[in-house]
């Protein structure tokens, strides 16, 4: 999970902290505090309301991330897991995958509409 952190930490830098709108979603990074991070794709709902399509929440500690939960309330139904033996891998895919949509943004320098 080094290269993990590595590309997130690559992320973060780039990114930076923040909540910003890319081609019809909002994407953000949050630190909760030193060591918990959620990074989420975001969508606004028929009310205003944001919609996570995921939430991802990490732990980042000793340059090792870890991948503690995911949360999508577009998918029907809502799905939620959290970090166990058996979700282990279905969480580092899901958080690639989300990691990936930022990565490809920032390359792409696609217009920012804050």
């Amino acid at each position: 999970m080094e290269k993990l952190y590595q590309r997130f930490n690559a992320v973060v830098q780039k990114f930076g902290l923040t909540k910003q709108y890319f081609a019809g979603d909002f994407y953000r990074i949050y630190q909760i505090n030193p060591e918990h991070y959620s990074i989420a794709r975001l969508k606004t709902g028929p009310c205003g309301e944001s919609l996570y399509q995921p939430q991802l929440k990490i732990a980042v500690r000793y340059n090792q991330l870890s991948v503690l939960s995911y949360f999508d309330n577009v998918k029907t139904p809502t799905q939620s897991v959290l970090l166990a033996d058996e979700t282990t891998e279905f969480l580092e895919t899901e958080f690639i995958e989300l990691l990936s949509k930022f990565d490809y943004l920032l390359s792409n320098e696609c217009t920012i509409d804050s």
